[in-house]
Formats: C-alpha cells, structure tokens, sequence
C-alpha cells in the first residue's frame, strides 16, 4: 500500500505540476477576422487558446459599446455606432479605437504578455509610429501610457495580469494580435494540492478497511 500511495502521489504532483507551468496562447485577432465567420462584433467577444481563455470588450466614454473584428489584416477595434442584424458595425468605419473608446481583454487566468502588435487606422502600421495608447491593468494605470510605435512593442513584453483596458489618447489603433502566457501556480500551492490528494486517498481507503 505505502508503494501504491508514493505512485498515487507522485503522479497527483506531477498533474499539478503540469497545470502550474505556463500555457502560451496566441490570440491572432487580424487572422481570426480575416477567416470564417470573418468580420464581426459583440459584447463580448469570446477566444480560447492553450488552456487560455480572453473575453474582449468595447466601451465608448465608460458606456458599453462593442468589441469587433475588422478584416483586412487589421484587428480588433471598437464598435460604438451599434451593429447591424449581421453583427457589422452600422458605421462602417467606425471599427477601431478612436476618441474616448476602450478595448478591454479579460483573461480567465493571470497572465503576461509574450508579445502584441497593433494596425494604424488604414490597418498597416507607419501611422503608429509616435502614438501612445492609455494601458490600465486591473484597475491600475500605466503612467505616461505606452507607445504604440512598433519599434517599442517589446516594452509590453512582461505586463502582467487579469484585465488590460487599452485606450484612445492620441492615434486610431486595432489590436491586431497578442500573446500571454498564464503565470505559474506558486510551487507551494502544488505541494499542498499534492499532499491534500494523498490524505484524500487515505481518508477513503480507511472508510473502506
């Protein structure tokens, strides 16, 4: 029994273990716009990948509009004009961050930016260089914002948490694709995770004798 319960305990480690280590995830949100079922909005918007799950959302001036999907290799944007039976944005080119609006992502899970890219206002990417966008993560904002020129996507790089808000400050932008690792569980939770599996089977297989 003591041999059977070292094995029951060692795989019960070795499954938390494998749930503590970091899942990558790309949400490509050009991509996904340009395959099927293509261009659309909604509140929310809802993507998973590697175990990692984000729901997108838009708001104009703290009001909620719509997060959506432009096509043409551009991204995810904002919708605020409403959206037609067909979930198109009824102004069609009122598709990506402007004045006072917001695209938040919520993740199911704590995690950091791998990495990120955005699409200017005619979805490539000169009209960023000099622009800052507003970053608020879980309620606290970046000061000074953060630069939307694509030689300075790497500073996203390591940000971490649960809610990003990006915002309108100075440039149109889409988020044209992002992606995060979820952060580890703390070893010691896996260790107690482990332990609380073993008593459990012990506890049963007292019941039983």
């Amino acid at each position: 029994m003591k041999k059977f319960l070292r094995l029951t305990l060692i795989s019960t480690f070795a499954g938390l273990f494998s749930i503590g280590m970091a899942n990558a995830a790309t949400f490509d949100y050009a991509a996904i716009a340009d395959a099927p079922p293509g261009e659309m909005g909604g509140q929310p918007l809802i993507h998973s990948d590697g175990g990692v799950t984000v729901e997108a959302r838009g708001y104009l001036s703290g009001a909620p509009a719509y997060a959506y999907l432009d096509s043409g290799s551009a991204g995810m944007g904002v919708c605020s004009t409403g959206l037609t039976g067909t979930l198109q944005c009824v102004d069609s080119s009122d598709d990506n961050v402007t004045t006072d609006e917001t695209l938040e992502l919520t993740f199911n899970k704590i995690v950091t930016i791998d990495s990120i890219a955005f699409a200017d206002s005619v979805h490539g990417t000169a009209g960023l260089v000099g622009g800052v966008l507003a970053l608020t993560i879980d309620g606290s904002p970046i000061l000074g914002g953060m630069s939307l020129d694509p030689a300075d996507w790497g500073l996203f790089a390591g940000l971490t948490g649960t809610v990003f808000e990006f915002s309108y400050v100075d440039t149109q932008f889409y988020l044209e694709a992002i992606t995060v690792s979820a952060v580890p569980l703390p070893p010691a939770l896996l260790l107690f995770g482990a332990a609380l599996a073993g008593l459990g089977w012990i506890g049963r297989r007292r019941k039983q004798s």
